[in-house]
């Protein structure tokens, strides 16, 4: 179980979480660009992702044919598809994520015997 202070915390991330999205997402979009979070490795994820969803293929190929390959592991993969799936918005797909990854440490890591 967690405690008030643990409860604390994890509510402030989320807050901070929530504010510097909103701020970029705001930033990015208004300037006409993507997404700061899509850049990087993240938009061959994103590509991966969306040719897995329309085309049924792990393949990092922009335009057909769609050869598969295995430059990338697909578990992050078809985890972003699956979130872009549900969510029909590459936006609200990231800031789930990031969600997810905030709220499973707390309960997970108060079962871990290092931590009483």
């Amino acid at each position: 179980m967690l405690r008030r202070r643990e409860w604390l915390i994890l509510a402030l991330g989320l807050a901070v979480e929530f504010i510097a999205f909103f701020w970029l997402r705001s930033v990015t979009h208004a300037h006409g660009g993507e997404m700061v979070f899509l850049t990087g490795d993240s938009g061959a994820y994103k590509l991966y992702a969306e040719n897995l969803l329309q085309y049924h293929v792990f393949s990092f190929s922009k335009d057909a044919p769609f050869y598969p390959d295995s430059l990338r592991t697909p578990g992050y993969t078809i985890f972003a598809a699956l979130l872009f799936s549900v969510t029909r918005s590459w936006d609200v797909a990231i800031l789930l994520q990031g969600i997810l990854v905030s709220v499973a440490p707390p309960p997970c890591l108060s079962h871990w015997p290092l931590s009483r």
